[in-house]
């Protein structure tokens, strides 16, 4: 009877680590060049440039004319 809590006990375990969180996937954005995971899944460095990147865009916007005018 044991036996038997101790292995159901056991399976459920595996079956719940098996199953994936999609909570705690995040969004990884195009110009991102830590886009690669590695052995296990999480990559760091991704995240890091994520985290400092938010929000910033790869150029910036000028304001008014730049270069030469005329008089």
């Amino acid at each position: 009877m044991i036996r038997k809590l101790i292995v159901m006990a056991a399976v459920l375990v595996v079956l719940h680590c098996m199953t994936a969180s999609p909570a705690s996937a995040r969004v990884i954005s195009s110009r991102n060049p830590f886009r690669s995971y590695n052995i296990s899944g999480i990559n760091y460095g991704s995240m890091q440039w994520e985290s400092s990147h938010r929000g910033r865009s790869n150029y910036q916007y000028r304001s008014g004319r730049s270069g030469f005018r005329r008089r």
